[in-house]
């Protein structure tokens, strides 16, 4: 069987090819492509992504073919010269946030397409501010919002981009989905008739590590990503200032683009209304040596900040099944998360970490001293999660799941 996939990132063999970077963030899509290849002697597999270049490329590893559409091309022509060559059975695109993939819905042919929900932007754009007044959002604004965009603006697009993604939705023969919440969402729409769930992979090193209480360095909290509202790392900091009450020592790092790169010099141009308001927030509450944000961070330095941490943090107010708490959990670290979205699909409060709700600050800030004070509940947290997350993240049931999919679809063309 020949599958094509539809990717939004470059991953790390086409950009090594390339002479690029690779995107941090795909990990996961390789870890199910290796599943489905390792398991599945009569697959084929082209992962096909966009990047800015002159021309079409091509490679393979052996197993996987690859292609990297221009960005500046016209997609529909790169598209059917990939058609045309590889011949796919099924086609799956991964993640419906990113528009280059419609050639491959609008064109009539004999394969049959399926969708994997990501995030769901028509759903992220209603929390896009992150609770941030009104009042808040235009005092932050800075000149770099002036000259490019605004939150406002952001939200708009989230907004366009959404009404692109249902259209997707419509359009494809199969939706891939993991949780109650982006199940619901289709049902809103009249589409959970072709609706099917399959869990997704992790990076194989978070399989093969795992938290200890003893190596730790008590009182760090981890978070993933802080440079945009609706991620609440503003919260976080609200809470911080709490707990620092009880541990003065307390330190709070996240990772994810530095937003306070931005902060002085000459980058101060492309400093952002939100990295304003949370520099404000750190001031108020004399947080200057408590909080790090350090920068993009691949599999292995992500593994030390998961393993360093007393507690990992979602703070969302909105997410599908994060991957990083996926992460966390798999690895036992244990976690404090925003009881959103997708979240109480594998997440259970009190048994494998505790929940709370995202804008509850007080309360997010009692869980982290709790796991701060008790040694035997982080011990009990992290024995749970980590037990519960290989089932969740199973890589060779996630496998079966997903050939499952494409049998249905290259049965019923």
């Amino acid at each position: 069987m020949k599958i094509l996939w539809s990717v939004n990132i470059i991953t790390e063999y086409p950009a090594k090819k390339l002479g690029i970077s690779s995107s941090p963030m795909g990990g996961w899509i390789m870890s199910m492509a290796k599943s489905l290849i390792q398991n599945y002697d009569n697959i084929k597999l082209c992962l096909v992504s966009i990047y800015n270049l002159d021309n079409i490329f091509c490679c393979d590893d052996g197993d996987i073919l690859y292609y990297v559409i221009p960005l500046k091309q016209s997609s529909e022509m790169s598209w059917k010269h990939i058609i045309s060559d590889f011949k796919p059975d099924v086609v799956h695109i991964h993640g419906t946030e990113l528009g280059f993939s419609l050639p491959l819905l609008n064109h009539i042919s004999d394969y049959k397409t399926v969708v994997s929900i990501q995030g769901l932007v028509g759903e992220l754009a209603k929390y896009y501010y992150g609770g941030i007044s009104d009042k808040d959002r235009i005092i932050n604004t800075t000149l770099r919002d002036m000259i490019r965009t605004t939150m406002r603006q952001e939200k708009k697009d989230f907004e366009k981009r959404g009404i692109n993604e249902v259209n997707i939705l419509k359009k494809t023969d199969y939706i891939v989905g993991r949780t109650d919440w982006d199940l619901s969402v289709c049902q809103k729409y009249g589409m959970e008739g072709k609706y099917r769930k399959c869990n997704e992979n992790l990076r194989s090193v978070f399989y093969e590590n795992e938290w200890d209480y003893s190596k730790m360095t008590p009182h760090t909290i981890f978070l993933s990503q802080g440079a945009v509202p609706y991620k609440g790392a503003h919260f976080v900091i609200e809470a911080l200032s709490i707990v620092k009450k009880k541990y003065p020592d307390a330190q709070l790092r996240i990772a994810g683009y530095n937003i306070m790169s931005t902060t002085h010099g000459k980058n101060r141009i492309k400093e952002h209304g939100y990295t304003k308001y949370i520099c404000k927030l750190i001031k108020k509450y004399n947080l200057q040596d408590s909080v790090e944000y350090i920068g993009l961070l691949d599999e292995q330095r992500m593994l030390r900040e998961y393993l360093n941490a007393h507690c990992f943090v979602q703070s969302s107010l909105i997410e599908n099944s994060p991957n990083s708490l996926g992460e966390a959990m798999l690895l036992g670290t244990p976690v404090v998360a925003s009881f959103v979205g997708g979240t109480g699909s594998f997440l259970k409060h009190n048994v494998n970490g505790f929940a709370y709700p995202y804008n509850d600050v007080s309360l997010l800030a009692y869980y982290i001293n709790e796991l701060f004070e008790n040694e035997d509940l982080c011990k009990r947290f992290s024995k749970s999660s980590k037990k519960g997350a290989l089932t969740y993240y199973d890589r060779k049931r996630n496998a079966e799941s997903m050939m499952c999919v494409y049998r249905e679809a290259k049965n019923n063309q």
